[in-house]
């Protein structure tokens, strides 16, 4: 972390405000697009009440433990229980069909289904699948950042734009 650090210091004293920052990796890119969809466009506690809802309405026990729900059973299932608006739902149980079809269809393949977009595939190839250099450069928050620090671009942060987009995060958490 050190070494990562220092890199983006290089281009940004100020980047780099909570020492430390991993990657917050989930264990799947179905997961964290799952995550994704959910999250557009709310805070990040409504966000977490809604993935708790449908973890424990669709998910199921292992070993004691409620687990995500795959999306099989997400493809399946009535998501009228979710509270976000109904285009929303709609892209969750497209993405699902396409997972349950598709399983191994990496994140880029998603870019076809209605209401994925490219912030959507980088956050879930960030959190899925621990892709170091993903700069989420058209993020609201860190375009936020971007505008008081000019400087910064995903080849300066490149290879940890990853790490870059969460040090910009932690600025205003």
């Amino acid at each position: 972390m050190a070494l990562i650090e220092e890199r983006l210091s290089e281009h940004d004293e100020q980047l780099v405000l909570r020492p430390g920052l991993r990657l917050p990796g989930v264990w799947s890119t179905w997961e964290a697009g799952v995550r994704a969809v959910v999250g557009q466009q709310v805070s990040v506690k409504a966000a977490v009440g809604q993935l708790n809802l449908l973890t424990n309405t669709l998910g199921h026990n292992v070993s004691g433990q409620r687990v995500f729900p795959n999306a099989n059973v997400v493809a399946r299932s009535d998501l009228s229980f979710l509270k976000m608006p109904n285009s929303r739902k709609e892209t969750l149980a497209r993405l699902a069909q396409h997972i349950a079809n598709t399983p191994e269809s990496p994140p880029s393949n998603w870019l076809s289904l209605k209401g994925i977009g490219p912030w959507t595939v980088s956050y879930a190839r960030m959190r899925g699948a621990s892709e170091p250099d993903l700069f989420l450069d058209s993020d609201l928050i860190v375009k936020k950042y971007l505008a008081k620090h000019p400087q910064l671009n995903a080849a300066k942060v490149s290879p940890w734009g990853s790490y870059a987009t969460l040090h910009c995060w932690s600025h205003f958490s």
